[in-house]
């Protein structure tokens, strides 16, 4: 037999997209999920497109992009062997899509994912490509916290044929307020993807990706403090908050900082500084005692230099943040307090805010700052 005749290109087999599925096909679950996913096609693709452009796509916890979106993708050139004997059967290649959606407003996180792009050889003379599948296995754990998720344990089994005809599904997971003992209603969960190719009739040695591929999980119930009443987020999301210079609201607050950490020479309390928020993150804190302390100990130092102002055009702004872990009252002097502007100083105050609130920012949370031009 030919080349030309072995090679077998799934878009063009009828006989593999006929494929009939394994006797385990998506679980009910699975199916609902499809029929109600949230996020929009434009959605979906908008994050492809930024996925193609970052290698870390590749990696285990994937690329992502904001605490609302994240991705996965890698490319497949399989050999598949014969059961027993390890003999070369054929080869199997395809794309792994994964696209994650975390929601401001609900405890609900979607994956879409996806086999695409399938092609498949014949090398073995009795090989049946279209007894051939993929696996795919979404399971969810509750991590450091009580609670539970819904329906943790979500899969696909399928021939090519299958997956060539309707590549894509969505896999949804929610979590009940009510089963958290958390304050803000916190459930924390990792999700693990597991992936692999079998034979239907045995005929192929098994194999499946040891990548181990994960995504880390938060649902919560906070309410005001974060924006909306629920939502969910991705957990390893890097946080980032900027602070222009040229901001026509807040320029002073945006040089104090960076003055705080560039040039703490210029600063106050003198002496030696590491000031956090660019090479190290900040910590939201929600706990009003600290914030108090926070606020006493930059006014302390306002007041020991430049003494009495007047609070209503003038105001102390610190750096880091009163409503950080990393304020003026942790006591290792790596702060600065500065008199400028009031209105500068509560400009920027809603702007840190309303940033908190955007990237659904809890206690504990870390985050960076930016400083930009």
């Amino acid at each position: 037999m030919s080349t030309a005749l072995r090679r077998v290109v799934l878009s063009g087999l009828m006989a593999l997209a006929l494929a009939i599925p394994l006797a385990a096909p998506p679980t009910a679950a699975a199916s609902d999920a499809t029929a109600s996913v949230v996020a929009t096609l434009d959605d979906q693709q908008d994050l492809r497109q930024e996925c193609q452009q970052h290698a870390e796509a590749d990696s285990a916890q994937g690329w992502i992009k904001s605490r609302f979106e994240s991705c996965h993708r890698h490319h497949y050139d399989l050999v598949l062997a014969r059961r027993g004997t390890n003999e070369r059967i054929g080869t199997l290649a395809f794309d792994l899509w994964v696209l994650g959606f975390a929601y401001d407003g609900t405890r609900r996180v979607d994956y879409v994912a996806s086999a695409e792009n399938i092609i498949v050889s014949r090398e073995a003379a009795d090989a049946d490509p279209t007894r051939w599948g993929i696996d795919m296995r979404f399971s969810a754990a509750v991590v450091n916290s009580a609670g539970s998720i819904a329906n943790p344990n979500q899969a696909r089994t399928a021939l090519l044929g299958s997956w060539d005809t309707t590549p894509q599904w969505t896999i949804t997971y929610t979590s009940p307020s009510d089963t958290a003992t958390d304050p803000y209603g916190i459930v924390n969960g990792n999700v693990q993807l597991t992936l692999g190719v079998y034979g239907e009739g045995g005929d192929i040695t098994p194999w499946s990706d040891d990548t181990l591929r994960y995504s880390n999980i938060r649902f919560d119930s906070a309410g005001r403090v974060a924006g909306k009443n629920e939502g969910a987020v991705f957990t390893n999301a890097r946080v980032v908050i900027p602070f222009s210079l040229s901001s026509p609201t807040f320029p002073q607050s945006a040089r104090h900082y960076n003055d705080a950490i560039n040039n703490p020479v210029l600063t106050f309390p003198s002496g030696p500084k590491n000031v956090p928020g660019v090479n190290a993150p900040l910590h939201r804190t929600l706990n009003a005692t600290i914030q108090d302390a926070n606020n006493r100990a930059a006014r302390k130092t306002c007041d020991e230099v430049w003494g009495p102002y007047d609070g209503t055009l003038l105001n102390c702004d610190e750096y880091p943040f009163a409503t950080t872990q990393e304020g003026a009252a942790k006591g290792d002097g790596n702060y600065s307090a500065r008199l400028i502007d009031a209105r500068d100083n509560q400009a920027a105050g809603s702007w840190l805010v309303s940033n908190y609130t955007l990237n659904r920012l809890l206690d504990g949370d870390a985050f960076y700052i930016a400083i930009t031009p």
